[in-house]
C-alpha cells in the first residue's frame, strides 16, 4: 500500500508482496528477498510506467493521483522508475514570488497610467467646455 492507503498496483492488478526485502529495478520489475540467509529472488510483478498522449485529458483527483477522463494512458516504454526516491516540484517558490511581485508591480504601474490618461481626458474635457 502506499502511504495515503491506497494498494500499489502492478501490471496485474494489485501487488502482493510476500515477506521479504522489495527491490524495485529502473525498468519497474519488483522483486522480493527473503529475510533468512540464502533466501532466492523471487519475482513479483512490474511496475507499469503510462503515456497519456494529451495531458488535457487528466483529471486531478487527489493528492498525486490522476484519472484519464478522454483518451487512454498506453503503457510507455520510456522512463525509469528510482526506488528510494522522491519527486520533487520543478518549481522554485522563490523565483515565482519574485516573478508574481514583478508582474503586480507592472500591472499596478499600468494601472496607474490609465488612470492618469483617463484624469487627462476628463480635465481636456472639461476645459474645453468652459472656453465656448
Amino acid at each position: 500500500m502506499t502511504t495515503s492507503g491506497y494498494p500499489v498496483l502492478g501490471s496485474g492488478g494489485p501487488i502482493s508482496f510476500p515477506p521479504g526485502i522489495v527491490t524495485i529495478d529502473s525498468s519497474g520489475n519488483v522483486s522480493v528477498r527473503g529475510s533468512e540467509a540464502g533466501a532466492t529472488i523471487i519475482a513479483v510483478d512490474i511496475l507499469p510506467i503510462y503515456t497519456v498522449s494529451n495531458p488535457n485529458n487528466l483529471k486531478k483527483v487527489g493528492g498525486s493521483l490522476f484519472k484519464v477522463v478522454s483518451g487512454t494512458a498506453v503503457p510507455s516504454i520510456e522512463g525509469q522508475i528510482q526506488q528510494g526516491a522522491l519527486e520533487g516540484s520543478n518549481v522554485n517558490p522563490v523565483e515565482e514570488m519574485v516573478a508574481m511581485i514583478s508582474v503586480m508591480r507592472r500591472y499596478e504601474a499600468a494601472q496607474k497610467a490609465i488612470q492618469t490618461a483617463d484624469d487627462i481626458a476628463g480635465k481636456a474635457a472639461n476645459e474645453i467646455g468652459r472656453m465656448g
